[in-house]
């Protein structure tokens, strides 16, 4: 029986306590040695993949100066990271890493319409669309509909706080809060980078992301469409 090779860990424990010694050492020669032999191939590996996976390719540079770009940044905020608040390298290197992406790839689609991508994660707002005869792109203002899913996604929040049951349930709603209230600084709000999006920020699974969204659509969701589009005929 042939064994199954194991995937090399490009940003691992060592990483991890490579940087913990670069950020605690004055010595230039060793800090130099920690970089080249053990993070400067994981800061490049991270980066790259992140670019990869959410298709940060709209920008104004190309795919090897952003790669670059976005590494001398993290080197820039490598002596803030701190592992006494408990958070992996990989995971804080990962967020600050995306946070800049977005906001790299927002100065290029400052007047994207991200309306037009909610409808995606939504599916079955399209059925009541269909249903009304009313068409996003027909509506000229949609600052009132992102208004209203904010102000009922945080009633739903509170309403479910204290229960023990609800826990990934608000997991959920507190991702999908704050999707709508940083909207215009998200990169897209296309359904398979939501998705990721969601997963990354609620440590959700991909089927338990399905359940509590069809969960909230029948809570809230389905009668705050139903009657916004109801409104605009």
């Amino acid at each position: 029986m042939t064994k199954k090779k194991n995937k090399k860990i490009y940003f691992g424990i060592d990483t991890q306590n490579a940087i913990i010694e670069y950020n605690n050492t004055d010595n230039k020669r060793y800090k130099n040695k920690l970089w080249e032999e053990h993070i400067d191939y994981a800061f490049n590996k991270l980066v790259e993949n992140i670019i990869n996976r959410y298709k940060f390719y709209n920008t104004e540079l190309t795919y090897y100066d952003l790669k670059n770009d976005t590494i001398s940044f993290l080197i820039s905020k490598i002596h803030k990271y701190n592992p006494n608040t408990g958070a992996k390298a990989y995971s804080y290197f990962g967020t600050i890493a995306k946070n800049y992406l977005i906001q790299k790839v927002n100065k290029n689609i400052k007047h994207m319409k991200i309306h037009d991508d909610v409808e995606e994660l939504y599916e079955y707002t399209c059925k009541t669309k269909e249903e009304n005869n009313i068409n996003l792109h027909e509506v000229d203002d949609h600052s009132e509909l992102f208004n209203l899913i904010i102000d009922e996604t945080k009633k739903e929040i509170r309403s479910n706080i204290n229960n023990k049951e609800s826990k990934k349930y608000l997991k959920l709603l507190q991702s999908l809060l704050l999707i709508f209230q940083s909207r215009n600084e998200l990169m897209t709000l296309n359904k398979k980078y939501l998705y990721n999006y969601i997963k990354e920020i609620s440590e959700l699974s991909s089927s338990e992301i399905t359940k509590y969204l069809k969960e909230a659509k029948y809570n809230y969701l389905d009668k705050l469409y139903r009657d916004y589009f109801n409104e605009q005929i």
